[in-house]
């Protein structure tokens, strides 16, 4: 094989494994989407009890001082549970074997 062969290879080779890369992430963002349509305000209160004890702290203090800052930051929490728990509820679906 000639290096310009070996070179054809390489690029057709990388090419490939961006193309599945890239099909790969567009799975996976969309069973995320998908997931994070189906969450529940239950799901979310439950993710909430594995809250960091700062954090949970932190949101009563901002309670009692600010309640502007509380419901911004009581979103991202609940934000961030929906991401996470679409998250995990994605890679279970993607990661499920598949039928031949």
């Amino acid at each position: 094989m000639s290096i310009a062969q070996a070179s054809r290879l390489y690029d057709f080779m990388t090419d490939l494994a961006a193309a599945r890369q890239e099909r790969a992430d567009l799975e996976f963002e969309d069973a995320k989407e998908a997931a994070a349509r189906e969450v529940t305000f239950d799901d979310v209160i439950e993710e909430l009890t594995d809250l960091d004890s700062r954090k949970k702290a932190y949101l009563m203090h901002a309670l009692d001082k600010d309640r502007t800052h509380f419901a911004y930051q009581l979103e991202g929490v609940f934000t961030d549970a929906i991401e996470k728990i679409a998250k995990r509820r994605a890679w279970e679906q993607i990661s499920k074997p598949r039928g031949r």
